[in-house]
C-alpha cells in the first residue's frame, strides 16, 4: 500500500517511474550518485518547469492548437489559432501574479522563436486584457509568421519595458516536442498557400 502512495505521489509530480525503479534497486546500506544528466532524464530536475501538454481545441468560432504548462512563475498557455474571415492569430494566457498593470502596459511585446532566435514584434498590434487571474494576450499574425510557429521548436511570449530591459514579463519559449505534428497538420490544413 505505501509503495503504491509513493508511486502514485511521484506520477503526480510528473517524475518518471524509471526513478522508482533506480531507487528500489539500490540497496538500504548503500548511496546512489546519479548524475544530473539522468536526474533530468528522469524528470526529477525540471528547472521548475514541466512539459508542455498539446491539444487541438475549438470554441466561439475559433480553432487552436494550444500548450499548456505550470512552473515557478505560473500557469500558462501558448496557442496558434485560426478563426473564419480573420485568419492566423497568436493567443498567450499568463498567470498575472499580481503584475497585470506591468503586463498590460509594457511597451515591447514580443512573440520568441526558437528560444529567442526569432522576434515577432507585435506591440502595435496586440490586444491584452486581464480576466481573473490571467491576463490574456491575443494578435493576428500573417501566414508567413504562423508558419514560423507551426514549424518551430518552441515559442513563447515576452512583454517588457523596451528592448534594451534584460528581465522579462509572459512566458519563455515553450517546447513543441509533443505538439510537432498538431501544429503542422493545423498550418498545412488551414494555410492559404
Amino acid at each position: 500500500m505505501l509503495s503504491a502512495r509513493i508511486a502514485s505521489y511521484v506520477h503526480d509530480m510528473g517524475v518518471s517511474t524509471g526513478f522508482l525503479e533506480l531507487s528500489s534497486a539500490t540497496a538500504s546500506t548503500e548511496i546512489d550518485a546519479v548524475d544530473e544528466e539522468k536526474l533530468r532524464a528522469l524528470k526529477v530536475i525540471t528547472d521548475g518547469v514541466t512539459e508542455a501538454e498539446w491539444t487541438v481545441q475549438a470554441r466561439n468560432h475559433i480553432m487552436y492548437v494550444r500548450g499548456e504548462r505550470d512552473s515557478l512563475f505560473g500557469h500558462h498557455k501558448v496557442m496558434l489559432c485560426y478563426a473564419k474571415g480573420t485568419g492566423f492569430m497568436f493567443w498567450a494566457v499568463i498567470e498575472s501574479q499580481g503584475r497585470e498593470h506591468e503586463l498590460t502596459n509594457f511597451g515591447l511585446v514580443e512573440i520568441v522563436v526558437n528560444g529567442e532566435d526569432t522576434r515577432i514584434d507585435i506591440s502595435h498590434r496586440c490586444e491584452r486584457q486581464v480576466s481573473g487571474i490571467y491576463t490574456n494576450v491575443l494578435a493576428r499574425i500573417t501566414e508567413e509568421e504562423a508558419r514560423a510557429i507551426a514549424f518551430s521548436e518552441s515559442f513563447g511570449v515576452q512583454i517588457r519595458f523596451w528592448n534594451e530591459s534584460p528581465v522579462f514579463l509572459g512566458i519563455s519559449a515553450v517546447s513543441t516536442e509533443g505538439g510537432k505534428e498538431q501544429l503542422q497538420t493545423f498550418f498545412n490544413t488551414l494555410c492559404m498557400s
